[in-house]
């Protein structure tokens, strides 16, 4: 072949190709469909080779994230992905309204609201009652507000320790393991240890009382998870943690009966499953209250609840006399009268509070 293009021959026939060559672009370029044609033929093969490439670049993206050549992707973000704890946005810091209601805000007397309240229902208002704060009613607004997830804490998951009072004589023993208990009854000075911080000390108990002088502290820089599964009585003056923070402390209750908190003082947050709520007396409580069922009453005495998530999406909540309540509410209705007061403040969740992954 290389002698070939030597001989004279050879030569001539390469002029030929180029003259040849130099003849179809003239009339390639001179005819437009036929220029055209050529144009749509190139841009086919170069979107086949680009969409070529992507389909290949995709396939080695998906082949690393299934373990395949491709590591560039941590195991540990993919993990967090799948665990993403979905919380309400109504409840961030930045969220500036006193009172979220699905239905009707009614206030009488001297009640007031201080703070913004949003409302699909009406803000009715009579006597010198007030809101002051921005009023959003008949607003239309996407009222979605489900349950943060209520632990299943069994009692045979923990060694059974029968019965505990905590009474006069003999002086009570200090709780220094988790455990279950069918009953127990603090009408004294009753501590529980929660060992070390990062520690969680769990108590599962049948029924449990609070009452006479009986007072509970916490002893350690851990946190207390109290489950009741049946009844509970809190009466009489009593305190639970109050020298404590109430992020130490979590009541989670399971009866079916109104749980009634009268005439005490408690610094934790509190979960009802399946009940209403009542609060009556000089009751105070400094933490988050989540109201699975029935209803909610702040009534009568001097009730304080303070740094206080009231979150009862399904419940009617009563405010009466001269109770007052400090921080936000989510509630289905809002009722207040006497000389009651909701004041907005922002709150801050428990982090064992946690509504899993809804994807509203």
């Amino acid at each position: 072949m290389k002698k070939f293009l030597l001989w004279e021959q050879g030569q001539t026939l390469i002029d030929y190709a180029l003259v040849i060559s130099l003849l179809v672009i003239v009339i390639t370029m001179s005819l437009p469909t036929l220029r055209n044609a050529v144009k749509n033929v190139f841009d086919t093969v170069a979107n086949q080779l680009t969409n070529g490439i992507t389909v290949l670049d995709k396939e080695n993206n998906e082949e690393g994230e299934n373990g395949g050549a491709n590591n560039d992707v941590p195991e540990e973000e993919n993990e967090e992905e799948d665990n993403y704890l979905w919380v309400p946005l109504e409840l961030g810091e930045l969220d500036e309204n006193a009172i979220y209601s699905a239905h009707n805000i009614t206030l009488s007397g001297s009640s007031k609201i201080y703070g913004n309240v949003v409302t699909n229902g009406r803000v009715i208002t009579s006597g010198t009652s007030f809101v002051d704060g921005e009023t959003n009613e008949l607003a239309d607004y996407n009222f979605n507000f489900p349950l943060p997830v209520f632990p299943d804490i069994a009692g045979d998951s923990y060694q059974n320790k029968g019965s505990y009072v905590a009474g006069w004589w003999p002086p009570p023993i200090p709780i220094t393991e988790d455990g279950y208990y069918s009953s127990l009854k603090a009408y004294n000075n009753l501590v529980i240890n929660t060992g070390e911080e990062g520690n969680v000390r769990t108590i599962v108990v049948d029924d449990f009382e609070l009452s006479g002088a009986g007072n509970i502290s916490l002893q350690g820089n851990g946190k207390l998870v109290l489950v009741v599964k049946d009844q509970f009585k809190f009466a009489n003056n009593v305190t639970f943690n109050t020298n404590g923070l109430p992020e130490n402390v979590v009541v989670y209750y399971e009866g079916d009966d109104n749980l009634e908190f009268g005439q005490g003082h408690i610094a934790g947050s509190v979960y009802t499953k399946n009940s209403g709520i009542s609060f009556t007396g000089s009751t105070s409580i400094q933490g988050n209250i989540f109201v699975g069922g029935g209803n909610v009453s702040v009534a009568s005495g001097n009730v304080d609840l303070s740094d206080a998530l009231l979150y009862a999406p399904h419940s009617d909540l009563s405010v009466t006399g001269s109770s007052s309540i400090e921080g936000k509410i989510i509630a289905n209705t809002v009722t207040g009268s006497g000389n009651s007061a909701i004041t907005f403040k922002p709150v801050n969740l428990d982090e064992v509070f946690v509504w899993g992954n809804p994807h509203p």
